[in-house]
């Protein structure tokens, strides 16, 4: 079975410390990257299906911070322990290739 490809995400709190998320498919996520980079927001990569399920789609195309739609707090969080997760195992992943190097 093959592992789905990772969606990009765009996540961060707005000015008023709203939270907001939105996902992006592949052919806008070169745009998406760049308007989050403007506004001060994360980017992240996740292919939990069920997870991305629960995230509004992002619009390129919105002004400000319509790019990306208001989330529920603890949708936020729950984004927020995923991608600090997957970032924690690619670590591990990337030492233990380094070992398996150094051998």
């Amino acid at each position: 079975m093959t592992e789905p490809i990772p969606i990009l995400v765009v996540f961060g709190l707005d000015p008023d410390s709203n939270p907001r998320a939105g996902r992006f498919a592949e052919p806008d996520a070169e745009v998406a990257v760049k308007a989050a980079a403007l506004l001060g927001y994360r980017v992240a990569r996740i292919s939990n299906i069920e997870f991305l399920e629960a995230l509004p789609d992002g619009d390129i195309f919105a002004r400000g911070i319509g790019f990306i739609r208001r989330v529920k707090r603890a949708k936020y969080e729950e984004l927020v322990a995923v991608t600090a997760e997957d970032a924690g195992e690619r670590a591990t992943a990337a030492s233990e290739e380094a070992d398996c190097d150094e051998q």
